[in-house]
Formats: C-alpha cells, structure tokens, sequence
C-alpha cells in the first residue's frame, strides 16, 4: 500500500475517492437537512480535515493508509481547486438575472446600496474592536456584502411570492451587490498585501484595474451587439459541443488577460459569465455545465477548502463568527429596508426585502478563500466566515417566513 501511493498519479486518484466518497455522504446529509450543499461541503471538509489532513490528530487512522493524508493546501488538490473556482465564479456571472436587474434597476441599486454600506462599516468597525487589523476588517466588511439569492429564493417560491415586486427588487438587488462584492476583492487583493504603497504603485495599480475593466467592458459590447445582430439567424442548440468548447475558451481567455494586467484572475472568470448571461448562449452553456459544476467541481473546491481550515480554536473562530453575523443580520436589515423604503414600498414589503437580503451564501465564501490566498485572511477568519454564512443563511429566510404567517 505505501508504495503504491508513492505515485503523485495515484495519491492524487486517492484523494478524488475521499473527496467525493465524501461528498455523496455530504449530498444525502444536505438533502435530508434541506441545507444549501455547499455550506454542508464545507462543513464536511473541516470535520473530514481533524480525520486524514497533516494536521489531524488521529494518527492510527493515517497509518491505516501507510502514512498517506490527503492535504489541499498544496499539490494538485489545491490547483484543481483553483480552476474549480474560476468555473464556479464564471457561473454566478452567468446565472446573473439580468431581466429583474432592467426590469427594477433603479429599485434594486438603491436597495444594494444601502445593503452594502450599513453591513461594511457595522462588521469593518465589529472587526476592528475585536483585534484584527484594518486590512482583515475592510476584507470581512466587503465579504458578508455579497447576499445570497439562491436561498432567499426557495423561500420566495414556497411562499408563492417568486414573481412579486418585492422578490424581483431583492433579486436584482442581489446582483448588484455580489458585483460590488467581486469588485471591491479583486481591487483589495491588488492593494491591501502590500504595506506601503507609493503614489506610482497606487497609479499603476489603478491604471491596471481601468485597462482590464475597460478591456472587458469593450469585448461585451462587443459580443452582445454581435449577438443582437445574429437574432435573426436560427440558433441551433445541436451545436452544443461547439458552443461550450468555445465558452471554455473564453473563460479561460479573459481570466488569463485580467491575471496578466495585474489584476484579480476572478475579475476575468466572473465577468466572463456576466457578458454571455446578456447572450442568447445562457441556457445552452447552463445546462451543459452547471451539472459539471455541481458534480465534478463544487464538491472538490468546497470539501478541499474546507479540508485546509485549521481549526485550532474552535472556541474563538464560532465566537467571532456569531458577533460577525449578528452585525451582519443588523446591517443588511437596516441598511435593505432603508434603501428599499427609498423605492416606495411599504413598511412591511421593505423589512421583507431587508431580510431577504440578509443570507450570505457561496460568493461570499468563494470572496474570502480569494482573500485567503492573497494572504489578507488566514484560515481562522475563513472558518469565521463560514459560521456567518450558516448563521445568515438559516436566520434571513426564518425572519422573513415570520411576516407570513398570517
């Protein structure tokens, strides 16, 4: 056995069988709990992490496997992981519901507005007073802005309120604020590691981040007045292979560009996914790879970070985490109602939208372990996040089912 795994080839093969062995485990378990997947992934990796990580202390349970872990912060694991990422953030810009955006745009960025600036300054100012650094609290502060539609949502639906005014302002709403969310990161990232910037860095730092947004913004004029002009033209879905390859292409292409300017690789990968939602390749590319992405990608990316958290104390990263989210519940209830009384709606539509506004979800994370390899966050924030991302998640659709039992 030890020296079968002494091949890169076949510990990488060993490390695929525990990750999604595990999560087909994790899958039931999400299934029967009706929690979102990817926060149970997580959970699971960090319990899976005490068991086979380099840093468990069940030491007879490695040697049962000749002295083999399964590690994700380095090697392979943590590359696939990596790519897992750009495709994931490729398909939240791609799964962007840009119809309620034009429809309630005026509506839903007052509202993310409001639901931005409370959240950021109430956590920038929680972290501060807890002992971290101004870099962890602008980091934090920018995460827990990114609302989570995908949970809100299901709650919307059971409630036969999917297609009211209200859930089209919190669905656009939410659109705004995870842009803003990958925005802000991927500028942090650029600025924040460095401890002293001179007036030249900051310019070219800035003339970085406008070129490639610039360039971005030029190539997705471009495509949609491409593909406006070709409306006339039969689109032929049997032509799926072509099309995929091609969005591949292009995923890959703009994050290469972004990451070459100097810029956040995500900048590239999301925005890639934003242009092609505006095209009518949407629904080909998501039902081709949004079912890779939820059985191939989000198990090894979520389990594999999960798996490289350190829980070291446990006691202070769940404390941290329930003062963050309490702030964070109080933010983005204030701050969404405020902004979506602002709109014209009524006193009690607008608690509803500043509660639907208050999960966090798999941007939010995806924006920290971002953060965390730039070296801004370490793991123990990361497990912070994560119990804030739980917390959010189950107390924003409880707060909103209360104003509906009537």
């Amino acid at each position: 056995m030890p020296e079968i795994l002494n091949s890169t080839f076949i510990r990488l093969i060993f490390g695929l069988i525990v990750l999604y062995s595990f999560g087909l485990l994790f899958a039931i378990i999400a299934r029967k709990t009706k929690q979102p997947l990817f926060i149970i992934y997580i959970i699971g990796g960090i319990l899976l992490g005490f068991l086979i990580s380099p840093r468990t202390n069940f030491k007879f349970i490695i040697d049962l496997f000749g002295g083999v872990t399964v590690d994700s912060r380095v090697g392979i694991l943590s590359n696939l992981s990596q790519i897992g990422l750009v495709f994931l953030l490729f398909l939240t810009g791609l799964e962007t519901h840009t119809e309620e955006l034009k429809r309630y745009g005026k509506h839903s960025i007052l509202t993310a507005i409001f639901g931005v600036i409370t959240p950021f300054f109430l956590v920038f100012i929680t972290v501060l007073v807890i002992g971290f650094d101004y870099k962890v609290g602008i980091v934090i502060g920018s995460v827990v802005v990114a609302s989570s539609i995908g949970i809100t949502k299901k709650k919307f639906i059971n409630i036969g309120q999917d297609n009211s005014d209200m859930a089209c302002v919190v669905k656009g709403a939410t659109i705004v604020d995870d842009i803003i969310g990958v925005v802000v990161i991927s500028l942090l990232i650029i600025i924040l590691p460095t401890s002293i910037l001179t007036h030249h860095d900051w310019l070219v730092s800035l003339v970085k981040t406008l070129g490639s947004f610039l360039g971005i913004l030029t190539l997705g004029i471009l495509i949609v007045f491409i593909d406006a002009k070709l409306k006339h033209k039969n689109f032929k879905n049997a032509r799926f292979n072509e099309i995929i390859m091609g969005s591949i292409i292009f995923i890959f292409i703009l994050t290469f560009f972004a990451n070459t300017l100097g810029v956040s690789a995500i900048i590239g990968s999301y925005f890639a996914g934003l242009i092609l939602s505006l095209t009518r390749l949407k629904k080909t590319i998501l039902k081709f790879l949004e079912p890779i992405a939820e059985i191939l990608i989000a198990p090894i990316y979520f389990i594999s970070k999960g798996l490289a958290i350190d829980l070291v104390d446990l006691e202070s990263i769940i404390v941290i985490g329930i003062i963050i989210a309490i702030m964070t519940i109080i933010g983005k209830t204030i701050g969404a109602s405020v902004g979506a009384k602002l709109t014209g709606l009524d006193n009690q539509s607008s608690f509803r939208v500043g509660y639907a506004m208050i999960p966090i979800g798999e941007v939010a994370y995806l924006l920290a372990s971002i953060a965390k390899d730039a070296g801004i966050l370490g793991y123990s924030q990361l497990g912070s996040i994560v119990i804030v991302i739980l917390i959010t998640s189950i107390t924003g659709p409880l707060l909103l089912n209360s104003t509906y039992k009537n």
